[in-house]
């Protein structure tokens, strides 16, 4: 039997040195280095692209992130400034219908206000008022949104007249109206819908009707959300 001894953990006959042999090892072991040097030029590669990716979500979504921490405010701050202190409203507007809390962007939706009046005092079947909805943000202090991301307006049909119908005998307003945005895009992710007299003069009688938590989402992520304040 051939006596044998070990280099580097190899066994070789005596006398018999593989020359030939250790080149291509040493060929074969570069390769590998070469290649684990490549795969490892790939992963930062890939790294990069996904920061990139990640950064690009984190700015698209950052609206909607950042909305969570902002302070929400209630109904009665944006009614405090829009009434400056005024207390002496003669009429007050109310819903006279249910009123869709999340609908379709660019989508019509309807709702019915009706008027109720204060102290005894009755409003004439033949007054006829020109009511107006406005968007106000969702934040501290509210705002007034006239505009949609590209620049349009942010409400279609934003004026009803309020009227006497002798059928239901009251004073209405059917609103058939369109909101052009997404309200994740605004803080807090909704909005407020207020409706008040058009006229200047009348809106210092007529209490406004203001609406809270009006969510408004593309057509194919439409889901509602639990009103509770």
């Amino acid at each position: 039997m051939a006596n044998f001894f070990s280099f580097d953990s190899l066994q070789f006959p005596v006398g018999f040195v593989p020359e030939e042999w250790f080149l291509q090892t040493a060929a074969n072991r570069m390769n590998t280095i070469n290649a684990m040097l490549q795969t490892s030029e790939d992963m930062k590669k890939n790294a990069d692209e996904l920061a990139l990716l990640l950064r690009g979500l984190r700015e698209r979504l950052s609206p909607s992130l950042d909305n969570r921490l902002q302070k929400v405010p209630r109904k009665r701050d944006l009614i405090n400034m829009i009434i400056c202190g005024n207390k002496n409203y003669q009429f007050k507007l109310k819903l006279d219908s249910s009123f869709p809390k999340c609908v379709s962007k660019s989508m019509f939706f309807d709702f019915h206000v009706t008027v109720k009046a204060y102290n005894g005092e009755s409003l004439a079947e033949n007054s006829e008022i020109l009511l107006k909805v406005e968007i106000w943000s969702a934040e501290c202090p509210p705002k007034r949104l006239f505009n949609n991301k590209s620049g349009r307006d942010l409400i279609i049909n934003d004026t009803c007249n309020l009227k006497f119908y002798s059928r239901r005998k009251k004073h209405l307003a059917f609103f058939k109206v369109k909101i052009t945005e997404v309200t994740s895009h605004f803080m807090n992710g909704w909005v407020f819908l207020l409706i008040t007299a058009d006229s200047r003069d009348l809106s210092q009688l007529f209490q406004p009707l203001v609406i809270k938590h009006v969510y408004v989402q593309s057509k194919r992520e439409l889901k509602c959300y639990d009103d509770s304040d």
